[in-house]
C-alpha cells in the first residue's frame, strides 16, 4: 500500500472518529488488510488508536498487535478489558507473547501469564529463561516435526492437521528418536516427490543451525548468506526445540542498521526508541538529547582542544581569539547536522515521516537542538571565561564575560540552524526532486558557510567590531 493511499484510509476513518460513526469505521475497517490497518494506527495518536483497535475483529486484533512496536502495544493492552487482553495474549505467537511480557509491569505479566492455557504457559516461561537477544528468546517452539521412516504422502497429511499451529510450514524437519535433527525437506520438496518415497531418501541432510544462545547478529548473517526462510535452534545437546522465520530476521537487520547507522555519526543508546518497526519520531526529546550528547561531548573537547593550541600563535591581528574559536563551533555543528540527518534519512527509509507529520519533527529537531546547543554552549562558556582569565589578559580581547557569551550563544544559534538545516535540506530537495543528490557534502558546505557568518555576527554584536 503506497503513501497516498494510507494517508487516504487514515482520512476516512479520522472522518468516522470524529463523527462518532462507527458503522461506517466498522465497514472501513472490515474492508482493509491488516498491514493497512497497521500503517493507519501507527500515523494516529492514541485516542484514534484505541477506537480502530476496538473495531477489528479478534483475529485482525492479533495480527496487527503482533507487529505493533513496544510502546503502542503497552499502551493499547492496558486500554483493554480482561477478556480482551486474554484473547490477543492467547492468539500472539510465542516469541511475540514473550517480548510484550518482559515489557509488562510484573503485576500485569502475572495476570495475564495465568490467562494462558498450561502449553502456551510452559512455551512462554521456557523461552522467557534464555537471554536477551539470543536465538532463544526469538525463536518460536512451534514448527513442523516429521520422522524419517515417513512417507511423502504421510508427512503431507500431517503437515496439513497442523498448519494452522505453526508459524511456518515452509521448512519440515526430520528428527530421530532423541529430537535430534537428521535432515530437512521444504514443502515443495514434499509436493513434487513420488508419494510413495520415504523422507530419509529425500531429505537435505546438510543442515545449517544455531544455538539457542547464539547472538542475533549471527543469526541473520546465517540467513543471508544461506538464503534461508526458517532456521532451526538447537539445544546444547543438538535437539531442535525451535525456528526462527524470516520476518523476524528482517526485523533483527532493520534494528542493526539503524543502530549502526546512527553508531557511524555518534547516536547512542536509541534501542527503545527502534523496536520493531517503531517510528523513531515517538523519541522523545530527551531521549534524543541524551543518544546525542556524548559524542558531541567529545567533539567539544576536540574543539577546545584545537581552539588551546591556536591561542599559542597569536598571528592573526585583533580577530585573533575570534579565529581561534572557529574550529570548536564548526566541529559541533558538522556533528550535530550529521546527526539530525542520519535521523531523518533513517525515518524517511522507513517510511515514517509525511508531509502531515513533517512540521511536528522540525519542531522536535529545532526543540532538541536549542537543549544541545544550550548545554554545550553552557560549558564552552565556562571553559573558554576560564582561558580569558588565566591567559588573555593582555589581549584585545580583554573582556572575559564577553568572550564567554560569544562563544556560548554562538554554539547555541548555530546548534538549533543546522539540526533544522538536517531535515529540512534533505525535505526540500525531495520536494523539487533533486534527492538523489548527496546530501551530506551540501549539508556540510552550507554548514559552514552559515555557522561562520553567523559565528563573526554574534561576535561583531557582542564586542563591537570586527576589528
Amino acid at each position: 500500500m503506497n503513501e497516498s493511499n494510507t494517508e487516504k484510509l487514515l482520512n476516512q476513518i479520522l472522518e468516522s472518529v470524529d463523527g462518532n460513526d462507527l458503522q461506517k469505521l466498522n465497514t472501513i475497517v472490515e474492508q482493509s488488510n491488516s498491514f493497512e490497518i497497521l500503517s493507519v494506527i501507527q500515523m494516529s495518536k492514541l485516542d484514534v488508536q484505541l477506537t480502530v483497535f476496538e473495531a477489528l475483529s479478534p483475529r485482525k486484533k492479533v495480527e496487527v498487535f503482533e507487529q505493533l512496536d513496544i510502546t503502542a502495544q503497552l499502551a493499547i493492552i492496558s486500554a483493554q478489558s480482561e477478556e480482551n487482553k486474554i484473547q490477543i495474549v492467547n492468539g500472539m505467537q510465542p516469541d511475540d507473547r514473550v517480548n510484550l511480557f518482559v515489557n509488562l509491569p510484573l503485576q500485569l505479566q502475572e495476570s495475564l501469564m495465568n490467562s494462558l492455557t498450561k502449553s502456551e504457559q510452559e512455551v512462554t516461561v521456557q523461552l522467557m529463561r534464555y537471554s536477551k537477544n539470543t536465538a532463544g528468546r526469538l525463536m518460536t517452539p512451534k514448527f513442523v516435526e516429521l520422522s524419517g521412516d515417513m512417507t511423502v504422502s504421510s508427512a503431507i497429511q500431517k503437515i496439513k492437521l497442523e498448519a494452522k499451529d505453526k508459524e511456518s510450514i515452509n521448512t519440515a524437519y526430520i528428527v530421530d528418536e532423541n529430537g535430534q535433527i537428521k535432515g530437512t525437506t521444504t514443502l515443495r520438496q514434499l509436493l513434487s516427490a513420488d508419494s510413495d518415497w520415504m523422507l530419509d531418501e529425500i531429505m537435505d541432510t546438510k543442515v545449517v543451525k544455531v544455538y539457542t544462545d547464539s547472538k542475533q547478529r549471527e543469526i541473520v548473517q546465517i540467513m543471508q548468506t544461506h538464503d534461508l526462510l526458517d532456521l532451526p535452534v538447537v539445544s546444547l545437546d543438538e535437539r531442535i526445540v525451535g525456528i526462527i522465520t524470516v520476518d523476524d530476521a528482517l526485523d533483527i537487520q532493520e534494528e542493526q542498521t539503524t543502530m549502526d547507522y546512527f553508531d557511524k555519526v555518534g547516536i547512542l543508546s536509541l534501542r527503545k526508541c527502534q523496536n520493531r518497526i517503531s517510528p523513531l519520531l515517538k523519541c522523545s526529546v530527551l531521549k534524543l538529547f541524551w543518544a546525542r550528547l556524548p559524542y558531541l561531548v567529545l567533539a567539544l573537547i576536540g574543539g577546545l582542544a584545537v581552539s588551546a593550541i591556536l591561542g599559542k600563535f597569536e598571528i592573526i591581528s585583533n580577530l585573533y581569539f575570534a579565529v581561534a574559536f572557529v574550529p570548536l563551533v564548526l566541529n559541533i555543528a558538522s556533528l550535530i547536522g550529521l546527526q539530525s540527518l542520519a535521523i531523518y534519512k533513517r525515518a524517511v527509509s522507513l517510511r515514517q515521516i509525511d508531509g502531515k507529520n513533517f512540521k511536528s519533527y522540525v519542531l522536535k529537531e529545532i526543540m532538541v537542538g536549542l537543549f544541545l546547543g544550550f548545554t554545550l554552549g553552557v560549558i564552552s562558556a565556562i571553559v573558554v571565561y576560564g582561558w580569558s582569565m588565566d591567559y588573555f589578559a593582555d589581549s584585545p580581547f580583554n573582556n572575559s564575560a564577553k568572550l564567554a557569551m560569544v562563544i556560548g550563544l554562538a554554539l547555541i544559534i548555530c546548534t538549533v540552524f543546522v539540526s533544522m538545516l538536517g531535515v529540512t535540506l534533505p525535505y526540500f530537495l525531495s520536494r523539487i526532486k533533486l534527492d538523489k543528490l548527496a546530501v551530506d557534502p551540501i549539508l556540510l558546505v552550507l554548514k559552514d558557510i552559515s555557522c561562520l557568518c553567523l559565528y563573526f555576527l554574534v561576535y561583531g554584536v557582542l564586542m563591537g567590531n570586527f576589528h
